[in-house]
């Protein structure tokens, strides 16, 4: 760590400007001698250490405006906090309508009002449908997150193709770390539409990891609602199979039995009413421990030398003033 830096080295800059001062002061420096001459009147030399004091000034004050630092002492920032992705269902059924104003936007919103109350977490996202991608791995810049999530659309496929068991490997080979095990939360976000016949070994998957799950259902799971897309002409049509408009539900019942199936994990029906998951979260996670950051946080702290400095400025600017403004009177 150096003992001595410029805490705002760009203002050193300003230095660069002593050049064209100093020419100047010589240029007025000598056409007035020219014409103390061309008087009859003796050359002086008090103007050029006039010139010189003013001048010293002038880079003192440039110095103390880049900040000149000593004798630094670090402060250590301790971040407690645990590893949550976010697992998002981002398949066509995602898209009705039934939870404002879809139950894909209401799951996004409800990652965003999550992530205003973290502190100390480290975050990430996946998503899913036929397959999942790593949107985001881990990280403590929400706001990238954040942005991530304005890119997330629903992708078009097949009914019976929504892979949570390929999210939930995903994210245990490729996002989680085995060395923070016991301090990792999966927040899984889905209407548990079609989801197939592997949710046993998503529920094994889960066990084996020692993760904690918390499994947030979105939509109506009595009547269920139709999907609207896009057809060719551009207009908003419901989604139709084999002739008939298809109804997406809520599966509730399947995504309770997820969360029975695997230790740790909690079940909590958001339906179609609006829900707050940075609230259902944080009862989720009370009483479990948390640890801190990797990396080594904290920042440095330099005793500032400007307020030595600034006296040699201040008493440079009085002789100037008084010593040679005196001695330029008497001329």
């Amino acid at each position: 760590m150096n003992v001595f830096i410029f805490q705002w080295p760009w203002m050193l800059l300003g230095l660069s400007v002593l050049l064209p001062v100093g020419w100047l002061l010589a240029r007025a420096r000598r056409q007035r001698r020219e014409v103390r001459v061309a008087l009859g009147h003796p050359e002086s030399e008090s103007v050029k250490w006039r010139d010189w004091t003013w001048l010293s000034v002038l880079a003192v004050l440039v110095i103390c405006l880049a900040r000149p630092g000593y004798d630094p002492v670090r402060h250590s920032i301790s971040k407690l906090g645990r590893d949550v992705v976010f697992v998002l269902d981002i398949s066509r059924s995602m898209l009705a309508q039934d939870a404002y104003p879809s139950r894909l936007e209401a799951a996004k919103q409800g990652i965003r009002d999550c992530l205003d109350g973290f502190r100390g977490e480290q975050v990430a996202l996946v998503i899913y449908a036929g397959s999942s991608t790593i949107s985001c791995p881990l990280t403590a810049d929400y706001e990238f997150l954040r942005y991530m999530l304005t890119q997330v659309e629903p992708r078009s496929v097949e009914f019976g193709g929504t892979m949570l068991l390929s999210a939930i490997e995903k994210v245990v080979d490729q996002v989680l770390d085995s060395e923070r095990r016991g301090f990792q939360d999966l927040v899984i976000l889905t209407d548990g539409e079609d989801h197939g016949p592997d949710m046993k070994r998503v529920a094994d998957t889960v066990k084996e990891s020692g993760v904690n799950s918390l499994i947030v259902g979105l939509g109506d799971s009595v009547s269920g609602s139709r999907i609207p897309i896009l057809n060719e002409g551009g207009n908003v049509i419901s989604l139709k199979h084999a002739g008939s408009v298809v109804y997406t539900k809520l599966q509730d019942r399947t995504l309770g039995e997820l969360a029975r199936l695997s230790p740790n994990s909690q079940y909590r029906k958001a339906g179609t009413l609006p829900f707050h998951l940075g609230e259902l979260y944080r009862e989720f996670a009370e009483g479990k421990e948390a640890t801190a950051m990797g990396g080594d946080a904290g920042y440095v702290v330099y005793r500032e030398a400007a307020f030595f400095l600034m006296p040699i400025a201040f008493a440079l600017a009085m002789v100037g003033r008084f010593q040679f403004g005196g001695q330029r009177r008497n001329e």
